[in-house]
């Protein structure tokens, strides 16, 4: 099975896109431009967000790490700008800006794991003030969680411009990636369907499902996986898959 193929016409893929053009756009116009995305545990955020990172050179991607400081955060950013930072907070927060306004078209700060902000009031204010002296378009990625509390912080809500959430795999979502993934079989209407029913559209389980079906489908010399083949491989492994 092919693990080196990212599927991008998924729908998922799609909404993060549109998500970033509207960015780009407010920011262009010097409108508010703070988006966030938000999905459940295994849907495929972190790929999504490495995959757009590594295909576009106007990013900066930074995944927010449990044991940052509010320091930390800022002098890993302007590390990433190609800066050095030097002196207290203020002068590395200053140093970001200066090298920001420099830019012609404004790289967009893309932050995974943002649910992790909600208890760092001080960073979520100067990422606000960031956003408000660079113009910059920031997108937070994280779980459904934060939302209600992002909330809470006011002034950085209202320029928050839009706001999606990412959705289990549809039926036709799996079909492409398995279509795309697998190398050795292939799967009926039927295992499709089941394959949707038994994983719920979280994408990590297809990818880990996907790979025991191919393995399954060597090791019995299969070139086309029914239903019942599905499910005996979900029995086989279902501790697995419950884990994932």
């Amino acid at each position: 099975m092919r693990k080196d193929k990212f599927v991008a016409s998924i729908s998922n893929v799609t909404t993060f896109l549109g998500v970033i053009d509207a960015l780009k756009e407010a920011s262009r116009l010097r409108n508010p431009s703070i988006g966030i995305i938000s999905a459940p545990y295994g849907i495929g955020k972190t790929e999504t967000c490495l995959w757009y990172y590594t295909q576009n050179k106007n990013v900066v991607y930074m995944s927010i790490k449990a044991s940052m400081s509010t320091r930390d955060f800022f002098e890993e950013l302007l590390l990433e700008l190609g800066g050095t930072p030097k002196g207290n907070l203020y002068r590395i927060f200053s140093e970001i800006v200066s090298l920001l306004r420099q830019e012609e078209e404004k790289p967009l700060i893309l932050l995974d794991e943002s649910n992790r902000l909600v208890e760092k009031k001080r960073m979520v204010e100067i990422l606000r003030d960031l956003h408000d002296e660079a113009k910059v378009p920031i997108l937070l990625v994280g779980s459904p969680e934060f939302l209600p509390l992002v909330r809470k912080f006011g002034a950085f809500h209202s320029r928050v411009r839009v706001i999606r959430h990412l959705e289990p795999l549809s039926l036709s979502d799996i079909k492409k990636i398995a279509n795309t993934c697998l190398e050795k079989t292939s799967l009926s209407e039927d295992a499709f369907k089941v394959l949707k029913t038994e994983t719920g559209g979280n994408t990590r389980q297809v990818i880990i499902t996907l790979e025991a079906l191919e393995r399954y489908a060597v090791a019995n010399n299969k070139e086309i996986l029914s239903d019942v083949d599905v499910k005996r491989v979900f029995v086989k492994n279902r501790k697995a898959f419950e884990g994932a």
